[in-house]
Order: structure tokens, then sequence, then C-alpha cells
């Protein structure tokens, strides 16, 4: 995927859910499940719903392992927009070294693919600098 995608293509994007359907209050990697969409200007469209292929990955005795992080980048190779409600390490390391956008919201699911498709300028914005850290909404 490119890093700066024109309005009129859709952007693949990873939200980390509990099994409740609602954003995970933990890291991406731990969240239960993933819901996997796709936003443009305007619209989105839910995916898929799937267990997180990265929650049952052994780590070391602290979170943001680099066998985890690759992992993830394999996993989330088609994706652009990485989403949950707690920051981490490895994070900002997919934003750093995969051009992945990293957006933290407390938002319900729906309503974060919402905004983020009505938002989508603000994100493209945001995310061109390279200084920005992870979007919070």
């Amino acid at each position: 995927m490119k890093k700066n995608p024109t309005q009129e293509e859709w952007l693949g994007i990873a939200i980390g859910i509990t099994e409740q359907g609602q954003i995970s209050p933990t890291h991406f990697g731990d969240a239960d499940r993933v819901i996997l969409a796709r936003i443009q200007s305007g619209a989105f469209e839910l995916l898929d719903e799937i267990p997180n292929p990265l929650k049952d990955e052994e780590e070391d005795e602290d979170h943001g392992n680099r066998k985890k992080l690759k992992k993830a980048e394999a996993f989330l190779e088609n994706i652009q927009i990485v989403a949950t409600s707690k920051a981490s390490i490895n994070l900002k390391r997919l934003q750093t070294n995969s051009g992945k956008w990293s957006v933290v919201s407390n938002k319900s699911p729906e309503a974060l693919l919402s905004y983020l498709s009505e938002h989508i300028d603000n994100l493209q914005s945001w995310f061109s600098n390279p200084d920005k850290g992870i979007f919070r909404t």
C-alpha cells in the first residue's frame, strides 16, 4: 500500500477488538479479535472479523519484542491503518518501520470507521509529516 494514497483509493484498516465487539482496551497485539475493513473519503466497508493471530504470540519479559513485530508486519501487509485504544512500542514501530498509520481511539469500531472516513484529509495530512506520532481520536 502506498504511504500517501489518493482519496479515491480504499485504505485497509485493522481494529483490535474484544470478544464483545468493542475496541480493545489493550495493545493491538493483545486484542481478542480483529476487524478488517476499508475506508475511503466518506465511506467504509466491513470486510471480516477474525481471531487476532498475534494474541497468542509469546513475548519475552516485556512487551514489544521483535518477533511479534515481524509477525504483525506480515499479518498487516495489506493494511494501512492499525487501530486500538492503547498505544504500544510495536504500534509505534509499525508506523516508523512500515509506514502504517497508527490510530488510538476509545470510539466504537463503527464510529471510528465513520470518523476516519469523514476525516481522511486530516489523516493524510497528519501522517504526511514523519515527525507526527500516533493519531488520537
